[in-house]
């Protein structure tokens, strides 16, 4: 199974790469933005130390469900949600644009599970 850590950033970003980490940002964000007809809400952005974020919220599933849905069966982790109920995915100079992609791909296998997630790790 793939690994991807979308769920932890530490320090800052280095000053030479955040450039690329904004790039890398936009590209999960314009992924995600793909399934906002399917009532996906998403936000995004760049945090004080540099690194980016894209938030994603489910309309029918729970989002800690989500993430142990994506972690179990893709090797995705995020970070846990936020009060708002929102899955973020945090993105550093760990990530590639491949990684994006996939998760793009695990989150459509998310928009299939029945609505409250039942039989998804977790519920």
């Amino acid at each position: 199974m793939r690994s991807v850590d979308l769920s932890t950033a530490a320090g800052s970003a280095p000053p030479a790469e955040r450039a690329e980490i904004a790039r890398k940002m936009r590209h999960l964000r314009n992924r995600m933005e793909e399934f906002l007809p399917d009532g996906l809400q998403v936000r995004s952005g760049i945090l004080p130390e540099g690194w980016g974020f894209v938030d994603i919220r489910l309309p029918r599933l729970e989002s800690r469900t989500a993430a142990a849905y994506l972690h179990a069966q893709f090797g995705i982790a995020s970070a846990p949600p936020d009060e708002g109920g929102m899955l973020r995915f945090l993105v550093t100079n760990r990530v590639r644009f491949e990684d994006m992609d996939y998760v793009q791909g695990a989150v459509t296998e998310l928009f299939s599970l029945p609505a409250g997630g039942q039989n998804a790790p977790g519920s």
